[in-house]
């Protein structure tokens, strides 16, 4: 049900080529530099200089508001956490077949979760979400999002088209059209920086931040928490010594000490990741064109 491995998408997607009917144009890889910024330009905090303490403050001001409760699996009867990291698994591994912007996948998540916390679902209708939510992150992230076919065809047409849609209205209806919000990928754009991390350090730091989109118990930590925390880690990794300066304390509002509760949780997931079933994640990040950085170990 959850794979994504067939014969003639690998090979359009072998020939970065889109499935015949479609309107997107070749895709291009990404260069280095848009590693952590999508659009550069747009990205570049100098450039909003005058305005990026105002922008960040009003971020943590309004995640809360589109924050998952950390307790809603208590009130599903069908699915449960150990479901949940599945799916999210497996759309790490989509959102990676079909060469998507970073933000899609924590924005797909996001939607995915809320969902959760305001309707109960069965586990054959799990998936229909996930890659529903999927659907409405690439039209709201993407400049060319996936055609509804090609999510029909990466469930192994588990669902139809009407299906899809009808979800997609459901998921809109219940969130009331709230697409909009602070991911940990954003707050992780301006601490890497801050922080001057070397390429293999954003990566890994990265990667850390992806491990947590998948445990659903580190929904207990807010998102601008969880990537000043593996921050952190990539700075004591990097560096070895502790670095946490007063302009990252200022810049996160978050002390060294107020991080140590998401630290240790994020240093157990890295740990564990080695010898979980789950690998999507881990098999993303131990490619070359994110320098393996998936297989540092820490001393």
């Amino acid at each position: 049900m959850y794979d994504t491995t067939t014969q003639d998408e690998n090979q359009s997607r072998a020939d970065n080529k889109r499935p015949v009917g479609s309107h997107r144009p070749p895709l291009r890889p990404l260069e280095a530099d848009s590693l952590l910024c999508p659009i550069p330009k747009l990205c570049d905090f100098g450039v909003l200089e005058a305005y990026q303490d105002e922008i960040f403050a009003n971020l943590v001001a309004t995640e809360e508001r589109s924050q998952p409760r950390a307790d809603y699996m208590s009130q599903q009867s069908d699915i449960n956490y150990k479901m949940r990291a599945i799916l999210v698994d497996w759309l790490v591994s989509v959102h990676l077949k079909f060469k998507l912007m970073p933000e899609t996948l924590f924005l797909t998540v996001n939607l995915v979760d809320r969902y959760l916390c305001r309707r109960v679902v069965t586990r054959q209708q799990l998936q229909l979400v996930g890659v529903t939510g999927m659907l409405l992150a690439c039209k709201y992230e993407e400049i060319y999002p996936p055609d509804i076919k090609e999510f029909v065809y990466i469930t192994d047409k588990a669902y139809t088209r009407e299906q899809v849609l009808q979800m997609e209205g459901e998921m809109l209806s219940t969130l009331e059209f709230g697409l909009t919000f602070p991911s940990a990928w954003r707050f992780l754009e301006r601490s890497v920086r801050l922080a001057d991390l070397e390429e293999t350090y954003r990566y890994f730091a990265r990667y850390l931040l992806e491990l947590a989109l998948v445990e659903y118990h580190m929904l207990k930590h807010r998102a601008s928490l969880i990537a000043a925390a593996v921050t952190y880690i990539a700075m004591k990794v990097q560096h070895r010594e502790s670095v946490w300066t007063l302009p990252l304390t200022t810049a996160t509002q978050y002390t060294e000490t107020q991080l140590q509760p998401a630290v240790k949780d994020l240093l157990v997931l890295y740990q564990a990741a080695p010898r979980h079933t789950l690998t999507g994640v881990k098999d993303k990040f131990a490619r070359r064109d994110y320098l393996e950085v998936s297989k540092l170990r820490l001393e």
